[in-house]
């Protein structure tokens, strides 16, 4: 009983924060993102690419409950958002877009120092 009434169940609104993985597959230049929304379905995931923003939005509602989404990213330079793919599969939203050959990071190799600092030569 809540302030006098009998309630089933007290509605809730869950403001949903899932992590945000991201990395950049350098064989395929590619820049992935990957966001778990579990019980989310494809028709109720808006994502909206604005320059170099990219917004996740999304809401699940229940009968007395309602989950809503809510994250937003900017992408690394090199990233081709106009030709970003999404992707929901088992619960994970996948988005994709290729990169620009210069943006792809590069292995910077650590040598030996040959002589130690202060030594001259």
């Amino acid at each position: 009983m809540i302030n006098g009434r009998t309630v089933r169940a007290a509605e809730t609104l869950l403001a949903f924060i899932p992590p945000i993985e991201t990395w950049t597959d350098t064989e395929d230049k590619e820049f992935h993102i990957s966001v778990p929304v579990p019980g989310m379905k494809a028709e109720a995931l808006n994502v909206i690419l604005h320059g170099k923003h990219l917004s996740l939005c999304g809401e699940q509602k229940e009968e007395y409950s309602c989950n809503t989404l809510h994250r937003t990213m900017t992408l690394p330079d090199g990233v081709e958002g106009d030709k970003m793919t999404a992707e929901l599969k088992d619960g994970v939203l996948q988005i994709t877009a290729p990169v620009v050959a210069r943006a792809v990071p590069k292995k910077i190799e650590v040598r030996n120092a040959t002589r130690t600092i202060g030594e001259k030569e």
